[in-house]
């Protein structure tokens, strides 16, 4: 989908969502839930920075406790100063995946 300017990624899932007291450390780097060696806290990092310092964009993040999660990515319809024409085609892709 579009929205001023942007193509918007939406990605939602109906699991137990994200506390409340850590929804703002989940885009820090090594911040992680999981047991030590396990995890290394750099996912979320990761994605947070190529899309807002290589792409010009924002992702955001929504949860609610045994609702879901849902992270929007907007990401700029123009690439070095070209930007992309009404009548090019931008297609709408919803993916579902299965727990």
């Amino acid at each position: 989908m579009t929205q001023r300017g942007h193509a918007v990624v939406e990605i939602q899932d109906n699991g137990v969502g994200i506390h409340d007291d850590i929804i703002n450390k989940i885009f820090d780097p090594f911040f992680t839930t999981k047991e030590v060696g396990e995890g290394t806290g750099q996912g979320l990092t990761i994605c947070f920075d190529s899309i807002t310092q290589k792409h010009g964009g924002k992702i955001t993040v929504a949860s609610k406790q045994a609702v879901g999660t849902t992270f929007c990515i907007y990401l700029p319809l123009q690439t070095d100063g070209q930007k992309v024409e009404q009548n090019d085609k931008i297609n709408e892709v919803q993916v579902t995946m299965a727990a």
